[in-house]
């Protein structure tokens, strides 16, 4: 009898198949915080000398030019003679001006207080690490 012999060849093949996925987006850098403290002297008088007893609060204008590009904020306290902007919109080491009106209950406003100005600090931040590399390996378990 003659015995047949077959040889049988197995080839195992890997793909790795890469795949470009969307970088998720990055986190936000937060952005500095400056707290400005506002402090005024609360009118008594109306401009005819009248008692002023109707005073409802204030509004706080502040800009980086001091002449156009005002932004507001109400200060619906007409006991407040004090103000904590937490803005995180200011720029570091950028003049800022500042000016207050007080309001009476019927909308009616005063003129402008005088301009204060005031300079935000200079923040000086790290430069971010280069040359970040990663290195990925397999292991078959093999």
């Amino acid at each position: 009898m003659l015995a047949h012999i077959r040889t049988v060849t197995l080839v195992a093949s890997l793909f790795i198949t890469s795949v470009v996925l969307a970088q998720p987006p990055l986190p936000e850098v937060p952005q500095p915080t400056f707290n400005v403290r506002l402090t005024w002297v609360a009118p008594t008088t109306n401009t005819d000398g009248s008692p002023l007893t109707d005073l409802a609060g204030y509004k706080i204008s502040y800009s980086r030019q001091g002449d156009a590009g005002w932004t507001v904020i109400d200060v619906n306290d007409p006991a407040a003679v004090m103000h904590v902007l937490t803005e995180n919109v200011l720029e570091p080491n950028t003049q800022y001006f500042f000016t207050a009106q007080a309001c009476n209950d019927d909308g009616i406003c005063s003129r402008y207080s005088n301009v204060a100005t005031g300079t935000t600090p200079d923040i000086t931040q790290p430069n971010p690490p280069t040359n970040v590399t990663v290195n990925i390996t397999f292991n078959a378990g093999v």
